[in-house]
């Protein structure tokens, strides 16, 4: 009776160690699939968070444009910006920089009767138009 208690105790350990070794494989199994999954959704990550980084900047590229656009339309575009620290430089016209030649003088003792002409309008000179060289 002893050895049919064995035997029998044996058998039950038997079954229970297959038992087990089903499970192991089933949960081998099943972390394997957990795992392929993991890595899956990392490399969807991967690409979703590039393709933010690439939104960002087109949505802040857009917003510069936006932005150069209003200031176009509203004229700043063209205004030299100035740092708070930084001193104003006064506008220069090209007629007073020393940029053109000046034009040629006649005094009235050349020109009998005529006007002196002192500057480059009263010459019939006009200043050019710079109003429509925008960046």
């Amino acid at each position: 009776m002893k050895m049919e208690k064995l035997v029998d105790d044996n058998t039950a350990l038997v079954d229970k160690l297959k038992q087990f070794r089903q499970e192991h494989g089933e949960l081998t199994a099943r972390m394997d699939k957990h795992m392929a999954a993991s890595r899956q959704l990392s490399t969807e990550q991967a690409v979703l968070q590039e393709s933010l980084e690439e939104c960002k900047g087109s949505k802040s590229l857009s917003l510069e444009n936006e932005e150069l656009l209003w200031k176009l339309q509203n004229g700043t575009l063209c205004s030299p910006k100035r740092s708070p620290t930084s001193p104003a430089i006064p506008f220069q016209s090209p007629w007073n920089s020393g940029s053109f030649p000046s034009p040629s003088v006649s005094h009235s003792d050349d020109l009998p009767g005529s006007q002196r002409q002192t500057d480059g309008v009263s010459a019939g000179l006009t200043p050019p138009a710079t109003a429509h060289l925008l960046p």
